[in-house]
């Protein structure tokens, strides 16, 4: 019998059982969900270790600590549908070994009240370990990263070529075999995040390989604009954690620095003009290395369009202006030495913060900040921590319906892309200064404000970055 044999057994076995390892509750609403990942660097044995967990606000009640299964490794960034029945992770790279499988958990709601939950193993293709997957809100798209090489050695990151895929959810096989691919978008890098349109039709991808942001069409995975190359950092090296999120009427994209000059900084990307640029935030916010942490904007009814970060010792709340950021409250959280995970999101009504900490015995968990008074009030509330047998793990990755996405139809391709490649992958990107950025409405962003604010005050531009041609795209067989 050969291994993948029986790696789809142990995933059809796994699914069988999986009701009956469910934990049991009394029922909640989608937004007071909280679905979190962290990561044991020793292996722990233990419901929620290296996996995902789903927690209950205000609470913060455990519904269920998924275990981790072997052979398979610690799972990765959390993607979900629009009602957050269905979540999926890749693997992470954390705790790769000789017999590594590249692999997706999927957790899915089998009650009305999330009380109870189903898993399952997805494998079938070189599934890239970190962030790069996205469930699009017709909630049957997929789209996550692949890699090149099936069995990387313990530690070792990624592997070209890589490549954002399209499957279809309902065509998972029972036995964890991932259905056909329907379409592939080639990229000279490794993603660190994927970040869709409220419609669907466009995903947004952040690569750390390249420090850059494309833009592709779903139905004809090819690009559609030019490249956006982000502000300079003092290291070229690829970076894995450069967190990023949308602004809520999607034109603006922010990411945090890697470890660039200014430190105490956030790039700014106009999705619409194709240009970018840093934006200070008050000094010492993000001193020593790696720099802040995750960066989420709210979407909420509650505390609506405020900006979280999370920088080195503190959870600071903001007011975004694309050309400026005002802190308006922060509240002391300790941080651990390995911080370019920091994550953070915002509870589904907006009215709370949950944020990666650390307490006094070194064990990392996360945080519920309560945020008030428009973003002036901050308030420690409990913890949720998914593995409960370490005193050494990472929070990595959060999820909550905070962006209040609607289903929307399942999208057809177009009889031919929307953009045609010129440019060699291999081809060099060097960013351009310039005093001030122009530049043509090429994206299909959906809002279209104008991008007003002072340059002074905190948060004064500094410096704007033009686009680089660059020639990605891929194609579709619908």
């Amino acid at each position: 019998m050969s291994r993948l044999t029986a790696v789809l057994g142990l995933a059809a076995m796994v699914w069988a059982c999986a009701a009956v390892n469910a934990q049991e509750g009394e029922g909640v609403a989608r937004d007071a969900l909280v679905i979190v990942a962290q990561l044991n660097p020793s292996d722990v044995v233990g419901d929620g270790c290296s996996s995902a967990s789903v927690f209950a606000l205000p609470e913060g009640r455990a519904i269920q600590r998924a275990p981790r299964e072997y052979p398979f490794a610690a799972v990765g960034g959390l993607a979900s549908t629009t009602d957050l029945r269905q979540i999926i992770a890749p693997g992470n790279a954390w705790s790769w070994s000789d017999d590594y499988v590249h692999h997706l958990l999927r957790l899915q709601a089998v009650t009305d009240g999330y009380d109870t939950w189903s898993r399952q193993v997805i494998v079938g293709a070189n599934f890239a370990p970190g962030r790069g997957i996205v469930i699009l809100p017709d909630d049957e798209t997929l789209l996550v990263e692949t890699v090149g090489e099936p069995r990387p050695s313990r530690g070792q990151v990624a592997t070209q070529p890589f490549a954002i895929r399209k499957y279809r959810l309902s065509e998972v096989g029972p036995d964890g075999r991932i259905g056909p691919e329907h379409g592939a978008f080639d990229i000279p890098a490794v993603t660190t995040q994927l970040l869709a349109t409220l419609d669907g039709r466009v995903v947004h991808i952040v690569s750390g390989g390249r420090h850059v942001v494309y833009s592709m069409d779903v139905a004809t995975m090819s690009e559609i604009a030019e490249v956006v190359v982000l502000p300079p950092d003092n290291d070229s090296s690829p970076e894995f954690e450069i967190h990023a999120a949308l602004s809520p009427d999607e034109r603006y994209l922010v990411t945090r620095r890697h470890r660039g000059n200014p430190r105490d900084a956030l790039n700014v990307v106009d999705l619409s003009a194709r240009r970018a640029w840093t934006v200070d935030l008050p000094e010492g916010s993000c001193e020593g290395d790696p720099g802040c942490g995750d960066v989420a904007f709210n979407h909420g009814p509650v505390n609506d369009g405020l900006l979280a970060v999370r920088e080195q010792g503190a959870l600071g709340i903001y007011a975004f202006d694309p050309e400026r950021v005002t802190r308006l409250g922060g509240v002391p959280l300790p941080r651990h030495i390995n911080f370019a995970y920091g994550p953070i999101a915002w509870s589904g009504d907006g009215g709370s913060v949950i944020a990666d900490a650390w307490d006094e015995t070194g064990s990392g968990a996360f945080r519920v900040i309560q945020v008030r008074d428009d973003g002036r009030t901050l308030a420690a509330q409990g913890w949720l921590d998914g593995c409960m047998e370490a005193t050494n793990d990472f929070p990595y990755a959060l999820l909550t319906s905070n962006r209040k996405l609607a289903r929307v139809p399942t999208l057809t391709p177009s009889p031919t892309p929307t953009r045609t490649p010129t440019f060699d992958l291999s081809e060099t990107l060097t960013p351009v200064p310039m005093a001030t950025g122009t530049g043509t409405a090429t994206a299909r962003a959906t809002g279209t404000p104008s991008a007003t604010g002072s340059a002074t005050g905190v948060g004064a531009v500094a410096r704007v970055w033009l686009p680089v041609a660059w020639g990605g795209g891929g194609g579709v067989d619908g």
